[in-house]
């Protein structure tokens, strides 16, 4: 009995820690354009149900994505070019069955919760953050594009995060991307 416990331990639980988590980063693209420069971006949802849960117990879930743009020097830390973070907040009325997101620089938008995946979809496809106004005299230089994205529950209590520190409340844990291009 317990080789047959340790067996199925062996199995199922690599499976969870190595599952794909319900959001993610995809089509990170960098440009250049008369306002300065600019980072694309899409956030997918690969798995709606943990979201849906999430937001049907009430609580409410914040997705991040902070971007540093640094010029790299040799022998030295790199120097900040243009930083800029996207915030995109979602939370749902079980009494009306509505779901509300609230992004930085739009007004709220409602929808009914059965349609979340469509309309997150929809939402979140084709982010642009401008990162800052880029000197176009200093050409031929490396450049690198540091994106952090994550997904938390924004309304946790202190007095429940702070003691429980050791556990994860994110829906999806900090995932950090380095882009690395040359001007």
């Amino acid at each position: 009995m317990p080789r047959l416990l340790l067996v199925c331990w062996f199995l199922f639980v690599p499976l969870a820690v190595w599952a794909e988590p319900p959001l993610a980063v995809r089509n990170m693209v960098i440009h250049a354009d008369h306002r300065g420069l600019r980072l694309g971006f899409d956030v997918e949802i690969t798995d709606a149900a943990p979201l849906q849960q999430l937001l049907e117990r009430g609580e409410t879930v914040e997705v991040q994505v902070h971007a540093t743009v640094k010029r790299l020097r040799l022998g030295f830390w790199g120097e900040e070019v243009g930083k800029r973070e996207y915030r995109s907040r979602i939370h749902a009325d079980p009494v009306r069955q509505e779901c509300t997101v609230v992004e930085m620089e739009a007004a709220p938008l409602a929808f009914p919760c059965a349609d979340l995946p469509r309309v997150l979809g929809r939402l979140w496809r084709h982010r642009d953050l401008e990162l800052g106004a880029f000197d176009a005299a200093v050409r031929h230089q490396h450049y690198e594009v540091e994106v952090e994205f994550r997904a938390v529950r924004s309304d946790m209590p202190a007095w429940v995060k702070v003691p429980l520190f050791f556990l994860d409340w994110d829906l999806v844990p900090r995932q950090r991307v380095v882009l690395a291009f040359d001007y």
